[in-house]
């Protein structure tokens, strides 16, 4: 069941926030004010045994490579002289050595904007209880902060998972099955391009239209056929 005062607190949690920091990240953010040198050390991961199986029986029918497309660890020093760590793909470290800096640089902003500051001075005791109900940090500034940082690390994911795929845009690897009709058609069709690799697609019964990242141009052919030997017939997309 949904909680209803949950959803209508949140949403008034992120029209708070836009109401007090709609023009903070307006204009272009430096990254660092002077050249500086960044070393890192890489190193390659795998998954153990056990985390394989435990993808393999608990998360299907999303295979390994897309719970996680990391090959490889990161460690460097920031700009500010913290020790990071994290995981890289086919990309290489620089991905989130540079979210890391633009990170930096979007706090930085945060503490030195005196207009967030006055805002979140002026809020009433409502929406503090508002903060405080809904939120971990409760501090407008800090919440932002935090917002700040996941937005980080989702773009990474998606630079990581679109790194994956042989298409530009979105639209290249959306297809049309005019024969999709109900939840046990999307079942199906889920369940034969996962045995190539496939995560799970986005689907729309009402238009058919199908939404999947396939790895590569065999990969799309194998997923295809099949499909259609589930009886289904597929219009591919614009590639």
């Amino acid at each position: 069941m949904i909680d209803e005062s949950a959803l209508a607190g949140r949403s008034g949690v992120a029209r708070l926030l836009t109401e007090l920091a709609y023009d903070v990240f307006d204009g272009p953010v430096p990254i660092a004010t002077a050249p500086f040198r960044l070393t890192c050390t890489v190193e390659s991961v795998a998954f153990s045994t056990d985390q394989a199986e435990f993808v393999r029986s608990r998360l299907w029918p999303c295979p390994p490579n897309l719970v996680t497309s990391a090959s490889h660890r990161v460690t460097w020093v920031d700009s500010e002289g913290v020790t990071n760590v994290a995981h890289c793909g086919s990309l290489g470290p620089t991905v989130p050595i540079v979210a890391r800096e633009a990170t930096l640089a979007l706090w930085a902003r945060l503490r030195a904007d005196a207009r967030l500051a006055e805002r979140a001075e002026a809020v009433d005791s409502v929406q503090s209880d508002l903060l405080a109900a809904i939120t971990t940090d409760k501090v407008p500034a800090e919440i932002l902060r935090t917002g700040v940082d996941a937005a980080a690390r989702v773009l990474i994911q998606h630079a990581y998972l679109a790194g994956t795929t042989p298409y530009d845009e979105p639209a290249g690897f959306a297809e049309e099955v005019p024969d999709m009709t109900c939840q046990h058609c999307i079942r199906t069709i889920t369940k034969a391009v996962g045995e190539f690799g496939v995560a799970p697609p986005e689907f729309d019964l009402e238009t058919k239209r199908v939404v999947a990242s396939f790895g590569s141009a065999e990969v799309r052919a194998q997923s295809f056929a099949a499909i259609r030997a589930c009886g289904y017939t597929v219009v591919p997309g614009p590639r």
